[in-house]
């Protein structure tokens, strides 16, 4: 990622050959985390299956990678309107040796980070106030991130850094040069990683992925076969652990979370009672229907 005076464009054009890769790989490990979450992992996987679920991936990897460049430009646009205080800042807190500075940019990619910055911070804050995601998580990530990007934008001064170490007569003893390549990771590692483990958009993104592809779906009405689970609802209910159940000829759930379908044989799904809350697995050629119940109230004349 090139952040180098007028950088900005092409850290934009880095970030979109490396950002997939990197969010693909966070997706492998943020769907088996969700799986741990809820203890159970798919089984009776056909082909299809298995490349659905590789498909769901890849759609994760594609959504992290726009969270990542969201945040990206939402810090980068805080860098740019305080670069002159935070550069001074740079130069009062650190030593001579030490280098730092917060590039400027050119015209064009200010106004870039500036206009598409503003953006994205309404954007995040939009968001995270629409599911109550704490702001400090939020900004915290932003830091990190910033944190990386001028670790990036100071990579040549690490490259000329030299630091000695001298015995009492002043002959220098150890002599080393910064590890541009340790540091080129490490700042990798707080801009793609931040909105993950600090800014803790992990989980959320992994579960609106899966309800948008159709795996896990949120307060649906299911319906069972009497016969097979009618005793076995029945004795749920009685323990304060199911509500909103009828059975009949057939039995009828609403209010249920399914947190694992569509992939493999089997399902786990959430039900809710007065008394707690219950999850089991069952095949999921047992559920014979899923309704979408939405209720519109009627328009006044």
């Amino acid at each position: 990622m090139d952040t180098s005076v007028g950088g900005f464009m092409r850290a934009i054009i880095e970030h979109a050959k490396s950002g997939g890769v990197i969010g693909i790989a966070s997706g492998i490990g943020l769907v088996i985390a969700y799986c741990g979450n809820i203890n159970f992992y798919p089984s009776g996987l056909t082909i299809a299956d298995t490349l659905f679920f590789l498909w769901v991936i890849v759609v994760f990897g594609f959504y992290y990678s726009l969270v990542v460049f969201g945040f990206f430009v939402a810090s980068i646009f805080w860098v740019c309107l305080f670069r002159k205080p935070l550069n001074f800042a740079l130069r009062s807190l650190l030593d001579n040796n030490y280098k730092i500075t917060i590039p400027s940019l050119k015209r064009t990619d200010l106004i870039v980070a500036i206009l598409g910055g503003l953006l994205a911070n309404i954007l995040i804050v939009v968001k995270s106030n629409q599911i109550g995601h704490p702001f400090t998580a939020i900004f915290g990530a932003m830091i990190f991130i910033n944190i990386g990007y001028i670790f990036l934008a100071n990579i040549p001064a690490a490259i000329n850094l030299n630091r000695s170490i001298v015995d009492k007569n002043g002959v220098s003893i150890c002599k080393g040069k910064g590890n541009p390549q340790a540091l080129k990771l490490l700042s990798y590692a707080l801009i793609y990683f931040a909105p993950l483990f600090h800014g803790q958009v992990g989980g959320g993104l992994a579960r609106e992925t899966f309800e948008t592809m159709g795996i896990r779906q949120q307060n649906v009405s299911i319906y069972f076969a009497n016969k097979e689970y009618g005793a076995i609802l029945n004795s749920f209910k009685e323990k304060g652990l199911i509500s909103n159940l009828a059975c009949g000829e057939i039995c009828q759930i609403e209010k249920v979370n399914i947190l694992f379908t569509n992939i493999g044989s089997n399902s786990k799904i959430e039900m809710q009672g007065k008394n707690g809350s219950i999850r089991f697995v069952l095949p999921t050629e047992s559920i014979k229907l899923i309704a979408y119940v939405e209720v519109h109230k009627p328009s006044p004349e």
